[in-house]
């Protein structure tokens, strides 16, 4: 086998396919971090309302709140795709 020799097999496509997924993903959360970043999107704003249905907090504790759980997910996002992509590519090398 060559060094720049890429052979595929089902198998391999399909672990290709999976790292190309994780891509998409990380590339979705830059894009996400730049936009916040630059103001384009604005931060979640998390409202807690008392039984009354009146809203309990200042606006800032809403945003706070909001950046914690925005935090939280894109996290979740990137933890994810990281293990698509070494699974990925741990499929597609195996021969």
């Amino acid at each position: 086998m060559v060094a720049g020799e890429i052979k595929l097999t089902p198998k391999s496509l399909f672990g290709y396919v999976l790292f190309f997924l994780g891509l998409v993903l990380l590339v979705y959360v830059c894009m996400n971090a730049i936009y916040l970043a630059s103001g384009t999107f604005q931060p979640l704003k998390i409202e807690l309302a008392d039984q009354s249905g009146r809203i309990v907090g200042t606006i800032e504790t809403q945003v706070f709140l909001g950046i914690i759980v925005q935090i939280g997910m894109y996290a979740l996002i990137i933890a994810i795709a990281s293990i698509l992509m070494k699974n990925g590519m741990s499929i597609a090398r195996k021969e």
